[in-house]
Protein backbone atom coordinates (compact mmCIF):
# COMPACT_ATOMS: atom_id res chain seq x y z
CA UNK A 1 0.00 0.00 0.00
CA UNK A 2 3.00 2.30 1.09
CA UNK A 3 4.51 1.70 -2.91
CA UNK A 4 1.22 2.00 -4.34
CA UNK A 5 0.80 5.69 -2.43
CA UNK A 6 4.37 6.82 -3.80
CA UNK A 7 3.78 5.66 -7.20
CA UNK A 8 0.43 7.89 -7.00
CA UNK A 9 3.08 10.95 -5.76
CA UNK A 10 5.23 10.53 -7.68
CA UNK A 11 3.08 10.15 -10.80
CA UNK A 12 1.25 13.72 -9.31
CA UNK A 13 5.04 15.41 -8.92
CA UNK A 14 5.40 14.50 -12.53
CA UNK A 15 2.13 15.93 -14.11
CA UNK A 16 2.41 18.91 -12.15
CA UNK A 17 6.12 19.39 -13.47
CA UNK A 18 4.99 19.22 -17.10
CA UNK A 19 2.20 21.98 -15.59
CA UNK A 20 4.20 23.69 -14.88
CA UNK A 21 7.03 23.35 -17.76
CA UNK A 22 4.16 24.63 -20.04
CA UNK A 23 3.52 27.53 -18.18
CA UNK A 24 6.89 28.83 -18.42
CA UNK A 25 7.00 28.16 -21.88
CA UNK A 26 3.84 30.03 -22.13
CA UNK A 27 5.66 32.89 -20.64
CA UNK A 28 8.71 32.59 -22.37
CA UNK A 29 6.47 33.24 -25.73
CA UNK A 30 5.28 36.20 -24.10
CA UNK A 31 8.97 37.47 -23.37
CA UNK A 32 8.55 37.03 -19.48
CA UNK A 33 11.96 35.55 -18.98
CA UNK A 34 11.98 35.67 -15.04
CA UNK A 35 8.59 34.32 -14.60
CA UNK A 36 9.77 31.57 -17.07
CA UNK A 37 12.68 30.64 -15.48
CA UNK A 38 10.86 30.57 -12.20
CA UNK A 39 8.03 28.21 -13.48
CA UNK A 40 10.82 25.72 -14.45
CA UNK A 41 13.10 26.10 -11.28
CA UNK A 42 9.86 25.34 -9.71
CA UNK A 43 9.19 22.37 -12.37
CA UNK A 44 12.79 20.97 -12.01
CA UNK A 45 11.74 20.98 -7.76
CA UNK A 46 8.78 18.87 -8.38
CA UNK A 47 10.34 16.01 -10.80
CA UNK A 48 10.99 12.50 -8.60
CA UNK A 49 14.42 11.98 -7.87
CA UNK A 50 14.99 9.09 -10.18
CA UNK A 51 13.92 11.54 -13.39
CA UNK A 52 17.05 13.21 -13.41
CA UNK A 53 16.46 13.26 -17.42
CA UNK A 54 13.45 15.44 -16.50
CA UNK A 55 15.12 17.69 -14.31
CA UNK A 56 17.69 18.37 -16.37
CA UNK A 57 15.35 19.04 -19.03
CA UNK A 58 13.34 22.13 -16.93
CA UNK A 59 17.04 23.37 -15.35
CA UNK A 60 18.28 23.68 -18.98
CA UNK A 61 14.97 25.74 -19.83
CA UNK A 62 15.22 27.44 -16.38
CA UNK A 63 18.83 28.40 -17.49
CA UNK A 64 17.72 29.28 -20.89
CA UNK A 65 15.29 32.07 -19.88
CA UNK A 66 17.75 33.45 -17.22
CA UNK A 67 20.20 33.74 -20.55
CA UNK A 68 17.56 35.30 -22.91
CA UNK A 69 16.36 37.83 -20.21
CA UNK A 70 19.97 38.54 -19.73
CA UNK A 71 20.61 39.09 -23.42
CA UNK A 72 17.42 40.46 -24.28
CA UNK A 73 17.05 42.95 -21.60
CA UNK A 74 20.74 43.67 -20.79
CA UNK A 75 20.13 41.92 -17.47
CA UNK A 76 24.10 40.80 -16.23
CA UNK A 77 22.22 39.41 -13.01
CA UNK A 78 19.90 37.17 -15.34
CA UNK A 79 23.10 36.32 -16.85
CA UNK A 80 24.97 35.29 -13.69
CA UNK A 81 22.10 33.33 -12.14
CA UNK A 82 22.12 31.52 -15.98
CA UNK A 83 25.81 31.00 -15.54
CA UNK A 84 25.13 29.06 -11.59
CA UNK A 85 22.13 27.41 -13.33
CA UNK A 86 24.53 26.00 -15.85
CA UNK A 87 27.40 25.40 -12.99
CA UNK A 88 24.36 23.64 -10.81
CA UNK A 89 23.49 21.12 -14.05
CA UNK A 90 26.88 20.29 -14.61
CA UNK A 91 27.41 18.99 -11.09
CA UNK A 92 25.03 17.25 -11.23
CA UNK A 93 25.35 15.83 -14.57
CA UNK A 94 28.39 13.68 -15.18
CA UNK A 95 29.75 13.57 -18.47
CA UNK A 96 29.86 9.10 -18.42
CA UNK A 97 26.11 9.30 -17.40
CA UNK A 98 24.84 11.80 -19.87
CA UNK A 99 27.23 12.92 -22.33
CA UNK A 100 24.70 14.87 -24.42
CA UNK A 101 23.74 16.47 -21.87
CA UNK A 102 26.48 17.67 -20.15
CA UNK A 103 27.46 18.80 -23.59
CA UNK A 104 24.66 20.94 -23.76
CA UNK A 105 24.87 22.50 -20.16
CA UNK A 106 29.02 23.05 -20.98
CA UNK A 107 28.07 24.49 -24.45
CA UNK A 108 25.74 27.17 -23.13
CA UNK A 109 27.39 27.94 -20.08
CA UNK A 110 30.04 29.00 -22.50
CA UNK A 111 27.61 31.04 -24.39
CA UNK A 112 26.31 32.56 -21.10
CA UNK A 113 30.00 33.53 -20.24
CA UNK A 114 30.53 35.20 -23.01
CA UNK A 115 27.73 37.12 -23.33
CA UNK A 116 28.11 38.28 -20.10
CA UNK A 117 32.36 38.91 -20.48
CA UNK A 118 31.56 41.19 -23.56
CA UNK A 119 30.05 43.44 -21.16
CA UNK A 120 32.48 43.15 -18.64
CA UNK A 121 35.88 44.70 -18.59
CA UNK A 122 38.81 42.11 -18.51
CA UNK A 123 38.69 38.82 -20.12
CA UNK A 124 38.23 36.40 -17.46
CA UNK A 125 34.21 35.39 -18.20
CA UNK A 126 35.49 35.05 -21.96
CA UNK A 127 38.49 32.96 -20.95
CA UNK A 128 36.14 30.93 -18.91
CA UNK A 129 33.68 30.88 -22.13
CA UNK A 130 36.49 29.50 -24.10
CA UNK A 131 37.24 26.70 -21.83
CA UNK A 132 33.33 25.72 -21.70
CA UNK A 133 33.57 25.27 -25.21
CA UNK A 134 36.69 23.84 -25.26
CA UNK A 135 35.06 20.96 -22.88
CA UNK A 136 31.54 20.87 -24.45
CA UNK A 137 33.93 19.72 -27.78
CA UNK A 138 36.43 17.62 -26.06
CA UNK A 139 35.34 13.64 -26.67
CA UNK A 140 32.39 14.92 -28.30
CA UNK A 141 30.80 12.59 -31.11
CA UNK A 142 31.16 14.27 -34.08
CA UNK A 143 27.64 13.57 -35.39
CA UNK A 144 26.24 14.45 -32.19
CA UNK A 145 23.13 16.72 -32.37
CA UNK A 146 24.77 19.34 -29.98
CA UNK A 147 22.43 22.72 -30.96
CA UNK A 148 23.46 25.02 -28.56
CA UNK A 149 22.77 28.28 -27.73
CA UNK A 150 21.06 29.15 -25.12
Amino acid sequence: ALEQQQQVLDQRKRSAAETLGLRGELAQTRLQYMAAANYFARAAEMVPKESHKKKWKHQNLQAKALYLQGDEFVDNQALEKSIDVYTDILESCSRQDAPLQWALAQNNLGVALRTLGERESGTTRLKQGVEAYRAAWRNTPVNAPLWLGP
